[in-house]
């Protein structure tokens, strides 16, 4: 398989998290969207031209992160943990917190890096609300956190989600002094998912920044 990603995009660090979950060889198709000549050759490729994509052996293409993530659970079931459970409750908490921190802390993050980089044209009414999303999305990390250690019990799509979120999050709204997120934030920084996908994001900014 290859992901067609980028290690700076949170999305791409989402899926990548659930590869390296599951332990499954894939290829890693770098992308720089913001270079033109990049994006044309890929929407010749995959017309969406949005990142991530993963595409399958006999060619299937297989777009947004959550949907990758629920591709390979149906398909490597038997494959690491189970990042979608099979009881159907305990999965609709798990995309229910999938939807809420894409949404709340992500995007928030996002929209305040983009600020920060210029990529993004300053936007007063824009920052102020991110900000309020991030301060909302923090209580409920707290309250998915709670019974531990995990959002949704154990490992799964939600923390996916989340941990992306967090790696900018915490330059714009610290958690140092919430300790049930800076414990989630270090416990997950020593699963190697986590640290295999977030060294290549470091790399990636070192290297743009050199």
């Amino acid at each position: 398989m290859q992901l067609y990603m980028n290690p700076m995009s949170t999305y791409s660090q989402k899926a990548l998290i659930a590869l390296y979950e599951k332990g499954l060889p894939v290829t890693l198709q770098v992308l720089n969207l913001r270079d033109r000549a990049v994006r044309q050759r890929y929407e010749a490729h995959y017309p969406l031209g949005r990142i991530p994509m993963l595409e399958t052996d006999d060619g299937q293409q297989i777009p947004e992160s959550s949907i990758i993530i629920e591709y390979l659970q149906d398909h490597y079931p038997s494959h690491g943990p189970c990042l979608i459970p099979a009881e159907r409750e305990a999965a609709r908490q798990v995309r229910l917190l999938d939807r809420l921190f894409d949404q709340c802390l992500n995007d928030a993050a996002l929209t305040l890096l983009h600020l920060q980089l210029g990529i993004r044209q300053a936007d007063e009414r824009a920052e102020r609300k991110a900000h309020k999303w991030l301060a909302t999305a923090y209580p409920m990390l707290e309250q998915a956190l709670s019974p531990g250690p995990w959002l949704a019990g154990a490992f799964s799509m939600a923390d996916c989600a989340a941990l992306p979120g967090l790696y900018y999050a915490r330059q714009f709204l610290p958690f140092d002094e919430r300790p049930l997120i800076a414990d989630y934030w270090q416990r997950a920084n020593t699963r190697p998912s986590v640290a295999a996908t977030f060294a290549l994001a470091d790399q990636a900014w070192r290297e743009q920044s050199a």
